[in-house]
């Protein structure tokens, strides 16, 4: 079977970055882990980069596998040699991966609560379960409905949510995804706005 260069770069580009983000997020892990500090134990703000460095370890890993993992013989799909078997696997992890934007939010609502806010760590405590449970309830229910309905399917990229279910890849990825940005640009804004306050009544 003969293939466009598009359609090798496309199986092909995808895995020098995947292998990049994977580097950075075990050396993240490995650095809250083995401190000295004791950082899992004492710091909110590194156990929420923790669950976010897990989860963008599993999720590059995944990304780095690209379209071997799509079954075999699938028309136009560069190196595609696995199974609905593999797909299926594949879909989950990669869709478990919008948990990782969810993830930046609750670190930018911690960066809100503590600078801007003022909290304490004993204050932010009371809230921290919720900044871990909202990504990965979210990210492991839609990940499980997903697979439930049998709609993962080749994207020729990888394997997600087939590309002819776009209302449950907007409810799913992409409006969650532009939620958690523009969660994140308002807290920005507010900081800076109230910085800016603050600096002229000086």
């Amino acid at each position: 079977m003969q293939y466009s260069w598009q359609e090798k770069w496309v199986a092909i580009t995808p895995k020098p970055f995947a292998i990049l983000s994977m580097i950075g997020s075990v050396c993240i892990i490995k650095h809250i882990i083995t401190s000295p500090k004791h950082l899992v134990r004492t710091s909110t703000f590194h156990r929420i980069l923790l669950g976010l460095s897990i989860l963008d370890l599993t999720t590059s890993f995944v990304v780095f596998l690209g379209t071997w993992p799509i079954p075999k013989d699938t028309p136009n799909v560069y190196l595609a040699s696995g199974s609905d078997q593999t797909c299926t696997a594949q879909g989950f992890w990669v869709q478990l991966g919008v948990g990782v934007p969810l993830y930046n939010a609750s670190l930018s609502v911690y960066y809100f609560l503590v600078i801007f806010m003022g909290w304490k760590e004993y204050q932010v405590k009371k809230v921290e379960p919720f900044l871990h449970i909202l990504p990965i309830l979210f990210a492991l229910t839609t990940s499980i409905v997903v697979a439930a309905t049998g709609n993962y399917a080749s994207s020729n990229v990888w394997c997600w949510i087939s590309m002819d279910n776009n209302p449950m890849r907007f409810g799913f990825f992409y409006g969650p995804i532009w939620a958690a940005v523009l969660l994140v640009t308002w807290k920005v804004r507010v900081s800076i706005v109230s910085s800016y306050e603050l600096a002229c009544s000086i």
